[in-house]
């Protein structure tokens, strides 16, 4: 991309966030990682201090964006599908913030078919397109020796943006990954309806990342790949997506978008995590988590 496109994104950003911006603002701050956020959140609306999730981010124009080994992509073609989690569904147990089920129309798109790895972080932040991720805990990924195919996790949302963005793409809206993760046959699961074992997902099974306390490499699950090859849609780490968090679908957009209205402290998540029982671990289950979090069970995916 040359420094002229960039520019052009840049303005454009600018624009959409002073027109989207309310007349008054109040700090995102943060909480402590590894405490978890309630979902209803409850929040008045406010003025992000970092881009909006589905504008570009600020690439300065000396920095090499990934050209190489960039993560595989797989093409989930437009169509309608069922979101949210369904009424009666073999083993269901609804939340509230996943109804009303209502129709979306998704346009054709592409996703990583892996979670972003520790390795591929590491090029973002010696090519300078992102930072380095929390190293607090010893269950972070980032730089520790044998764990480079591991997911990354302990970023925040405007960490997980801005990778994106280094790799030429962006933040999955919420539509799109539930779509990527179930299809359009009403699955439970990403690999259909069989509960989750270690077999088919990392999770906590009586000990979290099936007895290891920790992530997996990515792709370490065969059995539980979608239909159309995506590996750890659920368990490993969750995923960041670009929807600000609302506590259900009533009045969500219906063409695939980002919910972005109203902005709030709280994004979505999706996915579950190594250390999440099955029942966290369902395609339709979503969480709230301040976007400043960074904890070890955060990590992301991206779109394009």
């Amino acid at each position: 991309m040359d420094r002229e496109t960039r520019a052009g994104w840049r303005v454009a950003s600018m624009a959409l966030l002073l027109a989207l911006a309310p007349s008054c603002s109040s700090s995102g701050g943060g909480a402590d990682a590894g405490i978890d956020v309630p979902s209803d959140t409850g929040q008045d609306t406010f003025v992000p201090d970092t881009p909006l999730p589905d504008t570009p981010a600020d690439v300065p124009p000396e920095v090499v964006l990934c050209t190489v080994d960039c993560g595989a992509m797989a093409t989930i073609p437009a169509g309608a599908f069922q979101m949210g989690c369904v009424a009666g569904a073999a083993g269901s147990d609804c939340d509230v913030s996943e109804k009303p089920t209502h129709t979306v129309n998704v346009p054709a798109f592409d996703i990583d078919v892996t979670e972003v790895t520790a390795d591929l972080w590491s090029r973002c932040v010696g090519a300078g397109g992102c930072t380095p991720p929390n190293t607090s805990s010893n269950l972070c990924t980032y730089g520790v020796a044998g764990k480079e195919q591991h997911p990354i996790n302990c970023i925040s949302r405007q960490q997980a943006a801005a990778f994106c963005a280094w790799d030429g793409k962006r933040l999955c809206s919420e539509a799109e990954w539930e779509k990527a993760a179930l299809g359009t046959d009403g699955r439970k699961y990403p690999w259909g309806d069989t509960a989750p074992t270690c077999e088919l997902a990392v999770l906590d099974d009586g000990d979290p990342g099936c007895g290891t306390g920790a992530t997996f490499p990515v792709g370490s699950k065969p059995a539980g790949d979608t239909p159309t090859g995506l590996k750890d849609m659920a368990g490993n780490v969750w995923e960041w997506v670009a929807d600000y968090y609302h506590a259900s679908y009533a009045g969500a957009p219906a063409d695939g978008s980002a919910w972005l209205d109203p902005a709030t402290q709280f994004q979505v998540a999706r996915g579950g995590a190594f250390s999440d029982t099955a029942d966290k671990i369902r395609g339709s289950a979503r969480r709230s988590f301040n976007l400043a979090l960074d904890g070890y069970y955060l990590g992301v995916r991206c779109c394009r």
